[in-house]
Protein backbone atom coordinates (compact mmCIF):
# COMPACT_ATOMS: atom_id res chain seq x y z
CA UNK A 1 0.00 0.00 0.00
CA UNK A 2 2.68 2.51 0.67
CA UNK A 3 4.19 1.33 -2.70
CA UNK A 4 1.40 2.36 -4.32
CA UNK A 5 0.93 5.51 -3.03
CA UNK A 6 4.66 6.68 -3.47
CA UNK A 7 4.08 5.41 -6.69
CA UNK A 8 1.00 8.17 -7.29
CA UNK A 9 2.88 11.02 -5.54
CA UNK A 10 5.66 10.56 -7.66
CA UNK A 11 3.76 10.72 -11.36
CA UNK A 12 1.86 13.57 -9.67
CA UNK A 13 4.87 15.13 -9.07
CA UNK A 14 6.18 14.48 -12.85
CA UNK A 15 3.36 15.76 -13.98
CA UNK A 16 2.66 18.95 -12.52
CA UNK A 17 6.61 19.25 -13.42
CA UNK A 18 5.84 18.72 -16.88
CA UNK A 19 2.05 21.70 -17.00
CA UNK A 20 4.77 23.84 -15.56
CA UNK A 21 7.66 23.64 -18.22
CA UNK A 22 4.68 23.75 -20.99
CA UNK A 23 3.54 27.50 -19.26
CA UNK A 24 7.08 29.00 -19.57
CA UNK A 25 7.35 27.43 -22.90
CA UNK A 26 3.86 29.19 -23.60
CA UNK A 27 4.96 32.56 -21.83
CA UNK A 28 8.32 32.69 -23.05
CA UNK A 29 6.66 32.46 -26.81
CA UNK A 30 4.22 34.87 -25.65
CA UNK A 31 7.09 37.07 -24.80
CA UNK A 32 8.91 36.73 -28.04
CA UNK A 33 5.62 38.07 -30.32
CA UNK A 34 5.30 40.95 -28.27
CA UNK A 35 8.91 42.45 -29.04
CA UNK A 36 8.56 45.23 -31.06
CA UNK A 37 10.60 45.76 -33.84
CA UNK A 38 13.06 48.38 -33.28
CA UNK A 39 12.53 50.08 -36.45
CA UNK A 40 8.68 50.09 -35.73
CA UNK A 41 8.90 52.05 -32.80
CA UNK A 42 10.11 54.76 -34.57
CA UNK A 43 7.94 57.57 -34.84
CA UNK A 44 7.66 58.68 -38.32
CA UNK A 45 7.83 62.45 -36.64
CA UNK A 46 10.58 62.11 -35.23
CA UNK A 47 13.86 63.96 -36.72
CA UNK A 48 16.99 61.97 -38.13
CA UNK A 49 19.49 62.50 -34.98
CA UNK A 50 22.51 62.08 -38.20
CA UNK A 51 21.30 65.60 -38.68
CA UNK A 52 23.58 66.25 -35.88
CA UNK A 53 26.57 66.50 -38.11
CA UNK A 54 25.04 69.68 -39.54
CA UNK A 55 23.38 71.38 -36.22
CA UNK A 56 26.55 70.87 -34.16
CA UNK A 57 28.46 72.95 -36.75
CA UNK A 58 25.52 75.63 -36.63
CA UNK A 59 23.54 74.82 -39.49
CA UNK A 60 20.33 75.38 -39.04
CA UNK A 61 17.66 72.68 -40.62
CA UNK A 62 14.82 73.41 -42.70
CA UNK A 63 11.89 72.17 -41.40
CA UNK A 64 9.95 72.57 -44.68
CA UNK A 65 12.78 69.93 -46.60
CA UNK A 66 11.97 66.12 -46.65
CA UNK A 67 15.71 65.54 -47.00
CA UNK A 68 19.12 67.46 -47.24
CA UNK A 69 22.26 66.22 -49.34
CA UNK A 70 25.76 66.53 -48.49
CA UNK A 71 27.93 66.41 -51.55
CA UNK A 72 31.84 65.19 -50.95
CA UNK A 73 31.24 64.55 -47.54
CA UNK A 74 34.49 64.02 -45.84
CA UNK A 75 35.16 61.04 -43.22
CA UNK A 76 34.84 63.72 -40.04
CA UNK A 77 30.85 64.17 -41.83
CA UNK A 78 30.25 60.12 -42.42
CA UNK A 79 31.68 59.02 -39.43
CA UNK A 80 28.40 60.74 -37.36
CA UNK A 81 26.14 58.90 -39.30
CA UNK A 82 25.37 55.71 -37.30
CA UNK A 83 23.18 54.37 -40.01
CA UNK A 84 25.79 54.44 -43.01
CA UNK A 85 24.02 52.85 -46.18
CA UNK A 86 26.90 52.83 -49.00
CA UNK A 87 25.92 52.51 -52.28
CA UNK A 88 28.14 52.57 -55.19
CA UNK A 89 26.22 52.50 -58.44
CA UNK A 90 29.01 53.24 -60.74
CA UNK A 91 32.87 54.20 -60.16
CA UNK A 92 32.72 58.02 -60.13
CA UNK A 93 34.26 61.20 -58.39
CA UNK A 94 30.39 61.89 -57.48
CA UNK A 95 29.54 61.29 -53.59
CA UNK A 96 26.94 62.17 -52.21
CA UNK A 97 25.50 61.75 -48.34
CA UNK A 98 21.56 61.62 -48.06
CA UNK A 99 19.83 62.90 -45.02
CA UNK A 100 16.07 62.21 -44.28
CA UNK A 101 14.88 64.85 -41.95
CA UNK A 102 12.31 62.70 -40.49
CA UNK A 103 12.63 58.47 -39.72
CA UNK A 104 10.94 56.47 -41.13
CA UNK A 105 10.98 57.86 -44.68
CA UNK A 106 11.48 56.58 -47.98
CA UNK A 107 14.66 56.44 -50.23
CA UNK A 108 14.82 54.97 -53.65
CA UNK A 109 17.21 55.24 -56.46
CA UNK A 110 15.83 54.27 -59.91
CA UNK A 111 17.57 53.98 -63.20
CA UNK A 112 16.06 56.68 -66.03
CA UNK A 113 15.74 57.38 -69.46
CA UNK A 114 14.39 60.50 -71.47
CA UNK A 115 11.89 59.49 -73.85
CA UNK A 116 9.04 61.22 -75.94
CA UNK A 117 10.07 63.89 -73.86
CA UNK A 118 9.55 62.49 -70.21
CA UNK A 119 11.83 61.09 -67.84
CA UNK A 120 10.88 57.12 -67.31
CA UNK A 121 12.02 54.40 -64.77
CA UNK A 122 14.02 51.32 -66.24
CA UNK A 123 14.64 49.94 -62.83
CA UNK A 124 15.25 50.63 -58.99
CA UNK A 125 18.37 50.60 -58.24
CA UNK A 126 18.02 50.39 -54.42
CA UNK A 127 15.62 51.10 -52.07
CA UNK A 128 14.99 51.67 -48.11
CA UNK A 129 11.21 52.15 -47.27
CA UNK A 130 11.65 52.71 -43.96
CA UNK A 131 14.70 54.63 -42.60
CA UNK A 132 15.94 53.85 -39.34
CA UNK A 133 17.12 56.71 -37.09
CA UNK A 134 20.69 58.00 -37.68
CA UNK A 135 20.14 57.13 -41.25
CA UNK A 136 22.29 58.25 -44.16
CA UNK A 137 23.08 56.86 -47.89
CA UNK A 138 26.34 57.26 -48.95
CA UNK A 139 25.54 57.35 -53.20
CA UNK A 140 28.56 56.76 -55.55
CA UNK A 141 27.28 57.93 -58.68
CA UNK A 142 28.25 60.25 -61.78
CA UNK A 143 26.47 63.31 -61.78
CA UNK A 144 25.80 63.64 -65.94
CA UNK A 145 25.38 66.86 -67.94
CA UNK A 146 22.71 66.81 -70.13
CA UNK A 147 20.19 64.01 -70.11
CA UNK A 148 20.41 62.20 -66.60
CA UNK A 149 20.88 58.20 -66.00
CA UNK A 150 19.44 58.71 -62.47
CA UNK A 151 16.67 60.07 -59.96
CA UNK A 152 16.35 59.78 -55.89
CA UNK A 153 12.66 59.43 -54.83
CA UNK A 154 12.31 60.65 -51.32
CA UNK A 155 8.80 60.04 -49.41
CA UNK A 156 7.54 60.25 -46.24
CA UNK A 157 3.71 60.05 -44.78
CA UNK A 158 3.04 63.36 -45.76
CA UNK A 159 4.93 64.10 -48.66
CA UNK A 160 7.16 63.20 -51.56
CA UNK A 161 9.92 65.18 -54.08
CA UNK A 162 12.53 63.49 -56.82
CA UNK A 163 15.58 65.12 -57.34
CA UNK A 164 17.54 64.31 -60.52
CA UNK A 165 21.03 63.80 -60.00
CA UNK A 166 22.81 66.16 -62.89
CA UNK A 167 25.48 68.04 -62.52
CA UNK A 168 25.24 72.00 -62.64
CA UNK A 169 28.06 73.03 -65.04
CA UNK A 170 27.26 77.36 -64.37
CA UNK A 171 27.12 77.37 -60.91
CA UNK A 172 28.89 74.11 -59.46
CA UNK A 173 27.35 71.89 -57.05
CA UNK A 174 26.44 73.52 -53.00
CA UNK A 175 27.84 71.72 -50.52
CA UNK A 176 24.47 71.84 -49.22
CA UNK A 177 21.35 70.90 -50.81
CA UNK A 178 18.26 71.07 -48.68
CA UNK A 179 15.86 68.99 -51.23
CA UNK A 180 11.97 70.18 -50.50
CA UNK A 181 8.81 68.35 -50.92
CA UNK A 182 6.95 68.87 -54.64
CA UNK A 183 3.85 71.41 -53.89
CA UNK A 184 0.52 69.61 -55.48
CA UNK A 185 2.18 67.21 -57.52
CA UNK A 186 0.31 64.01 -58.14
CA UNK A 187 2.22 63.47 -61.05
CA UNK A 188 3.97 59.83 -61.32
CA UNK A 189 8.17 60.86 -60.64
CA UNK A 190 8.81 58.14 -63.94
CA UNK A 191 6.63 60.23 -66.14
CA UNK A 192 7.85 63.72 -65.37
CA UNK A 193 8.41 65.95 -67.66
CA UNK A 194 11.79 67.12 -67.03
CA UNK A 195 14.18 69.44 -68.94
CA UNK A 196 17.52 67.32 -69.68
CA UNK A 197 19.88 70.36 -69.28
CA UNK A 198 21.77 72.09 -66.25
CA UNK A 199 20.67 75.14 -64.82
CA UNK A 200 20.31 77.71 -67.02
CA UNK A 201 20.33 75.84 -69.95
CA UNK A 202 17.59 75.57 -72.83
CA UNK A 203 14.77 72.81 -72.44
CA UNK A 204 14.71 70.47 -75.28
CA UNK A 205 15.13 66.67 -76.00
CA UNK A 206 18.62 65.56 -76.99
CA UNK A 207 20.01 61.95 -77.84
CA UNK A 208 22.72 61.88 -76.50
CA UNK A 209 24.81 62.94 -72.85
CA UNK A 210 27.42 65.42 -71.01
CA UNK A 211 29.81 64.26 -69.11
CA UNK A 212 32.34 66.55 -66.93
CA UNK A 213 36.03 65.79 -67.35
CA UNK A 214 39.21 67.95 -65.91
CA UNK A 215 41.98 68.67 -67.04
CA UNK A 216 45.18 69.86 -64.45
CA UNK A 217 48.71 70.89 -64.96
CA UNK A 218 50.90 72.39 -62.41
CA UNK A 219 48.47 75.42 -61.47
CA UNK A 220 45.83 75.09 -64.06
CA UNK A 221 42.09 73.34 -64.04
CA UNK A 222 39.86 73.24 -66.96
CA UNK A 223 36.76 71.42 -66.95
CA UNK A 224 35.40 71.03 -70.26
CA UNK A 225 31.96 68.47 -71.10
CA UNK A 226 32.40 65.25 -73.34
CA UNK A 227 29.63 63.80 -75.50
CA UNK A 228 28.49 60.33 -74.70
CA UNK A 229 25.91 57.70 -75.67
CA UNK A 230 25.56 59.60 -78.99
CA UNK A 231 24.82 56.15 -80.94
CA UNK A 232 27.65 56.97 -83.75
CA UNK A 233 31.30 56.03 -81.87
CA UNK A 234 33.51 57.83 -84.80
CA UNK A 235 31.14 61.24 -84.47
CA UNK A 236 31.54 61.32 -80.71
CA UNK A 237 35.47 60.90 -80.77
CA UNK A 238 35.43 63.33 -83.66
CA UNK A 239 33.60 65.86 -81.48
CA UNK A 240 35.13 65.46 -78.56
CA UNK A 241 38.31 66.36 -79.50
CA UNK A 242 37.17 69.55 -81.24
CA UNK A 243 35.55 70.06 -77.49
CA UNK A 244 38.48 69.42 -75.96
CA UNK A 245 41.31 71.10 -78.08
CA UNK A 246 38.87 73.73 -78.10
CA UNK A 247 38.87 74.06 -74.16
CA UNK A 248 42.29 73.44 -73.83
CA UNK A 249 43.60 75.64 -76.48
CA UNK A 250 46.25 77.99 -74.66
CA UNK A 251 46.58 75.93 -71.53
CA UNK A 252 49.15 72.84 -72.10
CA UNK A 253 51.84 74.15 -73.40
CA UNK A 254 54.03 76.85 -72.44
CA UNK A 255 52.24 77.79 -69.85
CA UNK A 256 53.76 80.27 -67.11
CA UNK A 257 54.21 78.96 -63.87
CA UNK A 258 53.73 82.32 -62.48
CA UNK A 259 49.73 81.31 -63.65
CA UNK A 260 47.20 80.24 -61.94
CA UNK A 261 43.98 79.45 -63.41
CA UNK A 262 40.86 77.62 -63.34
CA UNK A 263 38.26 77.12 -65.71
CA UNK A 264 34.38 76.32 -65.44
CA UNK A 265 31.67 75.40 -67.91
CA UNK A 266 27.99 76.05 -68.47
CA UNK A 267 25.74 74.65 -71.32
CA UNK A 268 23.57 76.96 -72.94
CA UNK A 269 21.81 75.57 -75.65
CA UNK A 270 21.93 71.24 -76.27
CA UNK A 271 20.05 70.66 -79.07
CA UNK A 272 20.08 67.61 -81.29
CA UNK A 273 22.02 68.99 -83.53
CA UNK A 274 23.70 71.75 -81.82
CA UNK A 275 25.57 72.36 -78.47
CA UNK A 276 26.95 75.45 -77.26
CA UNK A 277 29.18 75.83 -74.48
CA UNK A 278 30.33 78.57 -72.42
CA UNK A 279 33.81 78.44 -70.11
CA UNK A 280 34.32 80.72 -67.45
CA UNK A 281 37.38 81.50 -64.85
CA UNK A 282 39.64 83.28 -63.02
CA UNK A 283 43.46 83.86 -63.93
CA UNK A 284 46.01 85.30 -61.70
CA UNK A 285 49.46 85.90 -62.52
CA UNK A 286 51.57 86.35 -59.83
CA UNK A 287 53.20 89.66 -58.77
CA UNK A 288 50.01 91.33 -61.16
CA UNK A 289 47.94 94.16 -59.58
CA UNK A 290 44.49 91.87 -59.72
CA UNK A 291 43.06 88.41 -61.56
CA UNK A 292 41.44 88.58 -64.90
CA UNK A 293 38.36 87.12 -65.86
CA UNK A 294 38.02 84.27 -68.52
CA UNK A 295 35.82 83.74 -71.18
CA UNK A 296 35.23 82.14 -73.99
CA UNK A 297 33.03 79.28 -76.18
CA UNK A 298 32.58 76.37 -78.29
CA UNK A 299 29.72 76.51 -80.91
CA UNK A 300 29.16 72.56 -82.26
CA UNK A 301 27.42 71.27 -85.46
CA UNK A 302 26.37 67.92 -83.79
CA UNK A 303 24.84 66.39 -87.45
CA UNK A 304 28.21 67.27 -88.85
CA UNK A 305 30.63 66.87 -86.30
CA UNK A 306 32.39 70.21 -86.94
CA UNK A 307 32.50 73.44 -84.77
CA UNK A 308 30.80 76.74 -86.02
CA UNK A 309 32.09 80.59 -85.52
CA UNK A 310 29.99 83.36 -85.63
CA UNK A 311 30.47 83.96 -89.25
CA UNK A 312 29.21 80.45 -90.70
CA UNK A 313 25.79 80.96 -88.34
CA UNK A 314 25.33 84.64 -89.49
CA UNK A 315 25.84 86.56 -92.05
CA UNK A 316 27.76 89.68 -90.60
CA UNK A 317 27.41 93.04 -92.00
CA UNK A 318 25.97 96.71 -91.09
CA UNK A 319 22.31 95.33 -90.36
CA UNK A 320 23.97 92.47 -88.02
CA UNK A 321 25.59 95.29 -86.56
CA UNK A 322 22.70 97.71 -85.70
CA UNK A 323 21.12 94.28 -84.60
CA UNK A 324 23.50 94.16 -82.13
CA UNK A 325 23.68 97.64 -80.97
CA UNK A 326 20.38 97.26 -79.78
CA UNK A 327 20.77 93.66 -77.97
CA UNK A 328 20.12 93.40 -74.49
CA UNK A 329 23.19 93.91 -72.18
CA UNK A 330 23.73 90.58 -70.45
CA UNK A 331 24.21 91.73 -66.74
CA UNK A 332 26.60 89.77 -64.37
CA UNK A 333 25.53 91.69 -61.42
CA UNK A 334 21.78 93.19 -62.81
CA UNK A 335 21.72 95.56 -59.82
CA UNK A 336 24.95 97.55 -60.86
CA UNK A 337 23.20 100.10 -63.17
CA UNK A 338 26.60 102.07 -63.23
CA UNK A 339 28.38 98.80 -64.96
CA UNK A 340 25.63 98.57 -67.05
CA UNK A 341 26.07 102.29 -68.41
CA UNK A 342 29.91 102.22 -68.71
CA UNK A 343 30.08 98.88 -70.74
CA UNK A 344 27.48 100.61 -73.05
CA UNK A 345 29.08 104.01 -73.34
CA UNK A 346 32.01 101.47 -74.08
CA UNK A 347 30.57 99.84 -76.81
CA UNK A 348 28.85 103.05 -78.22
CA UNK A 349 32.66 104.07 -79.04
CA UNK A 350 33.48 101.28 -80.82
CA UNK A 351 32.58 101.58 -84.87
CA UNK A 352 30.42 99.75 -86.77
CA UNK A 353 33.92 98.37 -89.25
CA UNK A 354 35.30 97.31 -86.38
CA UNK A 355 32.33 95.59 -85.08
CA UNK A 356 32.10 93.99 -88.26
CA UNK A 357 35.68 92.99 -87.93
CA UNK A 358 35.51 91.70 -84.44
CA UNK A 359 32.82 89.40 -85.43
CA UNK A 360 34.30 88.23 -88.43
CA UNK A 361 37.05 87.16 -86.44
CA UNK A 362 34.69 85.73 -83.63
CA UNK A 363 35.53 82.79 -82.00
CA UNK A 364 38.58 81.47 -83.12
CA UNK A 365 40.80 80.70 -79.67
CA UNK A 366 43.68 81.98 -81.48
CA UNK A 367 45.17 85.57 -80.58
CA UNK A 368 46.34 86.29 -83.39
CA UNK A 369 43.10 85.12 -85.46
CA UNK A 370 40.84 87.09 -83.21
CA UNK A 371 42.73 89.80 -80.94
CA UNK A 372 40.18 91.68 -80.10
CA UNK A 373 38.76 87.83 -77.85
CA UNK A 374 35.47 88.08 -79.68
CA UNK A 375 32.72 84.96 -78.73
CA UNK A 376 29.42 83.83 -79.69
CA UNK A 377 27.07 81.57 -78.24
CA UNK A 378 23.59 79.61 -78.39
CA UNK A 379 20.58 79.61 -77.02
CA UNK A 380 17.36 77.97 -77.97
CA UNK A 381 16.01 81.69 -78.88
CA UNK A 382 19.19 84.38 -79.48
CA UNK A 383 22.63 84.53 -80.16
CA UNK A 384 25.03 86.21 -77.56
CA UNK A 385 28.02 87.98 -78.45
CA UNK A 386 30.67 88.42 -75.85
CA UNK A 387 33.45 91.55 -76.57
CA UNK A 388 36.71 92.29 -74.74
CA UNK A 389 36.07 95.07 -72.26
CA UNK A 390 38.52 96.97 -70.05
CA UNK A 391 39.09 94.93 -66.60
CA UNK A 392 37.47 97.66 -64.45
CA UNK A 393 34.36 96.96 -66.44
CA UNK A 394 34.46 93.22 -66.16
CA UNK A 395 37.01 91.48 -68.70
CA UNK A 396 34.04 91.14 -71.24
CA UNK A 397 30.52 91.94 -71.75
CA UNK A 398 28.03 90.16 -73.15
CA UNK A 399 24.74 91.11 -75.14
CA UNK A 400 21.87 89.32 -76.41
CA UNK A 401 19.88 89.53 -79.97
CA UNK A 402 16.82 87.65 -80.54
CA UNK A 403 16.79 85.30 -83.83
CA UNK A 404 13.50 86.86 -84.57
CA UNK A 405 15.74 90.41 -84.60
CA UNK A 406 17.65 89.11 -87.00
CA UNK A 407 15.91 86.51 -89.99
CA UNK A 408 17.75 88.15 -92.91
CA UNK A 409 21.39 87.14 -91.01
CA UNK A 410 20.92 83.43 -89.85
CA UNK A 411 22.64 81.23 -92.10
CA UNK A 412 22.29 78.29 -90.05
CA UNK A 413 19.03 77.68 -87.70
CA UNK A 414 20.19 76.10 -84.98
CA UNK A 415 16.85 75.88 -83.07
CA UNK A 416 13.11 77.68 -83.26
CA UNK A 417 14.78 80.60 -85.69
CA UNK A 418 13.10 80.81 -88.93
CA UNK A 419 9.54 79.48 -88.50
Amino acid sequence: MKKLLSIIILICIISFAFIGCKANEKNIDQSKTTVADPKSSISSNSKNSALKLLTNKGEKINDSAIAVILNSPDKSQLDQVSNLDKQVIEESEDKILILPIKNATSIRIEKVKYENSKLITESIVTENKNTPDGYGLYLTATRTEGMPRYQIVISDKDTSTTYILQYNGKDGTPPIEWILPQKSDKTDSSTKVISPQAKNSTQTTINYQLTKNVYKAKNVTVNYPQITNLGDDNKQKLLNEIIKNTALEGFTKGVDDNLTLEINYNIPLAASNFLSIQYYGLSTIRGAAYPTNQFYTTNIDIKNAKKLKLADIIKIDDNFVKSFRNGSYVASEPSNSRMKAAVNQYINNISNEDLIKYFKQADSRNIEENPSTTYSYLTNDSIVISLNVPHAIGDHAEYKIKSTDIQNNIKIAWKDTKK
